[in-house]
């Protein structure tokens, strides 16, 4: 799971993707780059059908690729969910068969997820930790000014430098404290799928408070998962990846329906 990465375009359909994007107040990070990844997407292709009219482009690796209705409607369900939706529009998904790891990416425009993730559960966390980039790159970023950088000043002075008086436990988990792309869309996964324990923590930590509170102003309604919690047991209080605490997956997808 890497956060997203801008890569040289060469053919004439880049053009037109970065006019149309630029027509989009959700990509005003686009402005910020001069070239745009273009996408190589199979011919199936699906659209997914939403109440408006940009669309959501599911693509398939090898194109030919079954997927299961389970799968699908996990999907749809989180994608198209009004907590998530208009936070991550538009979006070229991209379900790929070869890969195995990383699980999950963002690249340019498109959000690559494996198909061979162990199980259903892990598969909507890993979905959700990869829209948690979408949000972080381009829906936060509002001309100049990009409020991800709110997050960010808690606790890192750069990409991957953190302040000085940082300390593990001012991350959700291990992964987060890899970068700080990663430690937004962990802290984001926590939130989603594990909001009580994360407020938990925040009540011994001051920089974990400002991290949940910052989900809480400026990303979702304050109701939204505001004492809830998916896991399906306890939570340990160290864990190195988000995506691997197990979760009630049908209790979640009736949450966010």
């Amino acid at each position: 799971m890497t956060p997203l990465t801008f890569e040289s375009a060469s053919e004439e359909t880049a053009f037109e993707r970065y006019t149309a994007a630029k027509k989009s107040k959700t990509l005003e990070a686009i402005r910020s780059t001069k070239t745009v990844k273009i996408i190589k997407e199979p011919k199936k292709v699906e659209v997914i059908k939403a109440p408006q009219s940009t669309e959501i482009n599911l693509s398939y690796i090898p194109e030919n690729l079954t997927v299961s209705k389970d799968k699908k409607n996990i999907i749809d369900t989180q994608t198209l969910s009004d907590i998530f939706y208009k936070k991550i529009i538009p979006l070229n998904l991209t379900l790929n068969a070869n890969r195995v790891y990383p699980r999950g990416q963002v690249t340019g425009w498109e959000l690559i997820l494996s198909n061979n993730i162990s199980s259903l559960a892990e598969t909507t966390k890993v979905l959700g930790h990869e829209m948690g980039h979408i949000v972080d790159i381009y829906h936060l970023k509002k001309n100049i000014y990009d409020v991800s950088d709110i997050f960010y000043n808690i606790s890192w002075v750069s990409k991957d430098i953190k302040k000085k008086e940082t300390t593990l436990n001012d991350f959700v988990s291990g992964y987060a404290a890899s970068n700080k792309y990663e430690d937004f869309a962990e802290s984001l996964t926590m939130y989603v799928f594990h909001n009580e324990k994360f407020h938990s923590k925040t009540l011994k930590n001051y920089r974990l408070k400002q991290k949940y509170n910052f989900f809480k102003k400026h990303i979702f309604k304050k109701w939204e998962f505001t004492n809830t919690d998916f896991s399906t047991g306890e939570i340990a209080d160290y864990n190195w990846d988000a995506t691997k605490i197990s979760i009630n997956l049908k209790k979640y997808l009736y949450y966010i329906k």
